[in-house]
C-alpha cells in the first residue's frame, strides 16, 4: 500500500523506508503501561522475531471491540492480525481507557491521547518505518480506527475497520487508504 500521488513524498513513492528517531534502539516489548491523564494505559508490543534495531519496520495497531481487551485482540479477537504480520512488523494491542470501548462519551479523547502517546513512544524508541503505520479494529475498535484515519491521515498509511461506522468525517487531516470490511462475505 502506498499513499496517493497527491500526498506522497519521494521516499514513499519509491517505497524506501523512512526510519524513525528510535532506529538503533531496542524497545521494550510484551505487556507495557503508559501514563495518560492520570491513568495507566495497558498495551502489548509484539516485536518481529530477530528484531534488528537498524531496520525500519512497519508499525501496526489492532483495536478490540467493546467489552474486550488488548490481550483478547492479541490472542484471537483480531483474527489473523498477529499471524499475518508477526514476522514483518512491530504490532501493538491497546486496551481502551475511560470505559470498555474506544469512541463513546468519556472514551474518545482519552483514547486518542493514549494512541498518540504510544505511537510517539514507539517512534522514539523503536526502529519504525514512519511511512508504513497502519491501524485496524473491530466493532468499537473499528469506529476508533475511522476516527484515527480522519485525525491522523498525515501519519497513517492505511486503516482497516471491520464492522465500524464513521463517527468523524469533518476537518480530516490529509487522506489515508482504507480497507473497509462489514461481514465475513466481504
Amino acid at each position: 500500500l502506498f499513499r496517493s500521488a497527491e500526498t506522497t513524498t519521494p521516499e514513499t513513492t519509491t517505497g524506501a523506508p523512512i526510519g524513525s528517531p528510535g532506529c538503533g534502539l531496542t524497545p521494550a516489548s510484551g505487556d507495557l503501561q503508559i501514563a495518560v491523564q492520570g491513568q495507566m494505559g495497558q498495551y502489548i508490543v509484539s516485536l518481529p522475531p530477530g528484531y534488528d534495531p537498524l531496520t525500519p519496520y512497519p508499525l501496526g495497531f489492532a483495536f478490540h471491540g467493546r467489552g474486550r481487551t488488548g490481550p483478547n485482540c492479541h490472542d484471537g479477537d483480531c483474527a489473523g492480525f498477529q499471524t499475518a504480520m508477526e514476522a514483518d512488523a512491530v504490532l501493538v494491542y491497546m486496551t481502551s481507557l475511560g470505559g470498555d470501548g474506544w469512541e463513546g462519551d468519556g472514551e474518545r479523547e482519552l483514547n486518542v491521547e493514549f494512541f498518540t502517546s504510544v505511537l510517539d513512544d514507539l517512534v522514539a524508541h523503536a526502529c519504525i518505518d514512519e511511512s508504513r503505520v497502519f491501524v485496524a479494529g473491530t466493532s468499537s475498535g473499528a469506529h476508533f480506527v475511522n476516527i484515527l484515519g480522519c485525525r491522523f491521515g498525515d501519519r497513517l498509511l492505511a486503516i482497516a475497520p471491520v464492522a465500524g461506522y464513521l463517527p468523524e468525517k469533518d476537518n480530516c487531516v490529509d487522506r489515508v487508504a482504507a480497507l473497509v470490511i462489514h461481514g465475513f462475505k466481504d
